[in-house]
């Protein structure tokens, strides 16, 4: 019996890392099928499942940030032509961390900055909606006094909602990783 034991709790801790990349895999694809909903730049209300079977490339940012969020956007237009040197349509996915954030600011915020072109879409939702999307993602954040603190990151998603390539502060400069393989 107790050689059985030692089998089972072997087999069970051989299974573990596959058990993980389920349980991620599992959680990735639930980014299209989170409940939630979006309110557009343009204060049209919208589901990151429209993006489904399209090439995406996600961040959270927020419109009053002078930190990070700067640098994050600047990276996502980099890949932008990037990808347009590369003839590769893909939708930009901008999701505030600051459910303060109105369609009205990112529209503006738009504007100021020049992130105009027609595929890159900023989104703003409620408290709930972005505490779980940022936990999808991995895009940790927390509010001290009145900002919000958060890391970088920019992910490229999957036709099926997948986290296929991640950009962060390790290979900041290396924005050729979010391009899709050949």
């Amino acid at each position: 019996m107790r050689k059985l034991t030692v089998w089972v709790a072997m087999g069970a801790w051989l299974m573990l890392p596959s058990l993980q990349v389920w349980a991620q895999d599992a959680a990735q694809s639930a980014i299209y099928q989170a409940p939630y909903s979006w309110t557009d730049d343009q204060g049209k209300a919208v589901s990151l499942a429209d993006w489904r079977g399209k090439p995406v490339l996600m961040t959270m940012a927020f419109s009053t940030c002078r930190k990070f969020c700067p640098i994050t956007l600047a990276r996502l237009a980099e890949v932008q032509k990037l990808y347009d040197q590369r003839g590769i349509d893909a939708e930009f996915v901008v999701i505030s961390y600051d459910p303060a954030d109105t369609w009205q600011s990112w529209a503006t915020f738009r504007k100021t900055h020049h992130y105009e072109r027609a595929n890159w879409h900023f989104l703003t939702g409620g408290v709930e909606a972005t505490k779980a999307i940022s936990q999808l993602l991995g895009m940790d954040y927390w509010f001290y006094d009145e900002h919000v603190l958060h890391n970088f990151k920019i992910v490229r998603l999957g036709p099926t909602g997948v986290i296929e390539a991640t950009l962060g502060w390790d290979n900041q400069e290396r924005v050729e990783t979010l391009l899709p393989a050949p």
